[in-house]
């Protein structure tokens, strides 16, 4: 498992690029998640085997690695969504002087987005 994820790229693409609004997103996740799926599935059968004993420290920390991993993505997938859909609406002139205070809570939210993404 430890080299199945060595080559665990996390693609991160530019978003909207050539503009003053640069910023950097997770790309596609999918074979994440595949992999993610199958060392879960392949660490739970190795918990349940009868021989797990020797192992069974080493295994029931890479399980809660991997919980946590499949948290962190899920949390990070529903974010960008969410920061994605609002920079839209932000990026209005309009938007931002009728919604001006809003317009301040987002400009932290997006400046510390764009931070974590760097």
């Amino acid at each position: 498992m430890e080299d199945v994820w060595r080559r665990v790229d996390f693609i991160v693409k530019i978003y909207k690029e050539g503009t003053k609004d640069t910023a950097f997103i997770l790309g596609d996740v999918d074979d994440i998640f595949t992999t993610l799926d199958e060392t879960m599935a392949s660490i739970n059968m190795i918990l349940g085997s009868r021989y797990v004993k020797p192992i069974r420290n080493e295994a029931e920390v890479w399980k809660k690695h991997l919980m946590t991993l499949s948290k962190v993505l899920d949390n990070l997938i529903f974010l960008q969504k969410q920061w994605m859909y609002l920079e839209n609406i932000f990026a209005s002139g309009d938007i931002r002087r009728q919604l001006q205070a809003e317009a301040v809570k987002f400009d932290n939210v997006d400046k510390s987005f764009k931070k974590l993404m760097t």
